[in-house]
């Protein structure tokens, strides 16, 4: 295919080693820095905040809110400043993301 409008991920960086997620992380800024909009699907979260700079936030199955980067950022400090904080307090809420750079 060429030359997308939308590309699709679902955990692309699961189950592989540090080296090849930089890669596949510099291969979404590449594709978003062509307008390509770029949708992450994971349950990662600092996956998530690295590539992303909207977060679609999903709880059970419906849309919850959408968060820019900085909200994002905040309750994810909040849950490593708080072990009782954790992703099922805020139902994976990071699950979904949406990635595209300007």
């Amino acid at each position: 295919m060429r030359d997308p409008k939308v590309v699709v991920l679902d955990e692309p960086t699961r189950g592989i080693d540090v080296g090849a997620r930089e890669g596949i992380d510099d291969i979404i800024a590449d594709l978003a820095k062509q307008s390509v909009a770029v949708i992450v699907v994971s349950s990662d979260l600092e996956e998530v905040l690295g590539v992303s700079n909207r977060i679609l936030v999903l709880a059970q199955g419906k849309q919850a809110g959408i968060l820019n980067r900085d909200e994002a950022n905040d309750v994810f400090e909040l849950s490593a400043q708080d072990s009782s904080f954790t992703a099922a307090h805020v139902h994976f809420m990071f699950c979904f993301s949406i990635a595209r750079w300007t």
